[in-house]
């Protein structure tokens, strides 16, 4: 049973935009056919073809190509079991409604602990990439109609709620 019940912001919104990028790839990445060798930034831009080719680029130089060939070169039942995960991690609601059981990395079958470092640095970089930061001038993906995700903007948003010291699922940050 969770400890409040979570309101999120209406930003949100456009973080399940960001959530749903990562989800296609991580799709992508368990089919079982998947050739390892395959997969660089053109087949990212190949997953991601309705984004910008030159923004997907971009996001891939930031050494995200690499983390994603790392979760590539994992075995097919690990990929799997990763996009498993994802899916229902994604589930929040109800997971906090039973009382959690968000599982580590580490056990994942087939995951070790350098993959699953990996995986989430990859997550922490996505949302550090796929969100605005003008302090770094760099654009982040942009949403429909010029609306735009920032990390400060959401957290903003989501802490105008809650006074207190909130802490992400994901990522044990504040």
């Amino acid at each position: 049973m969770a400890l409040h019940p979570l309101k999120l912001p209406k930003s949100a919104a456009l973080l399940f935009r960001i959530v749903v990028l990562q989800k296609r790839l991580l799709k992508a990445l368990s089919d079982p056919t998947l050739v390892v060798s395959s997969v660089n930034t053109s087949w990212v831009q190949s997953v991601w073809r309705r984004l910008d080719p030159e923004w997907v680029r971009k996001f891939c130089l930031a050494g995200q190509e690499g983390r994603i060939q790392a979760i590539a070169a994992a075995t097919p039942s690990a990929r799997r079991a990763l996009y498993e995960e994802f899916c229902r991690q994604n589930k929040v609601s109800k997971l906090w409604l039973s009382s959690g059981d968000f599982r580590d990395l580490e056990t994942i079958p087939g995951f070790n602990k350098a993959l699953a470092s990996n995986v989430a640095d990859f997550f922490k970089i996505c949302y550090t990439s796929l969100s605005t930061n003008t302090r770094r001038q760099w654009a982040g993906y942009a949403l429909t109609k010029g609306r735009i995700l920032s990390n400060y903007a959401y957290k903003e948003d989501f802490c105008s709620n809650y006074p207190a010291k909130v802490v992400c699922v994901y990522c044990d940050g504040k």
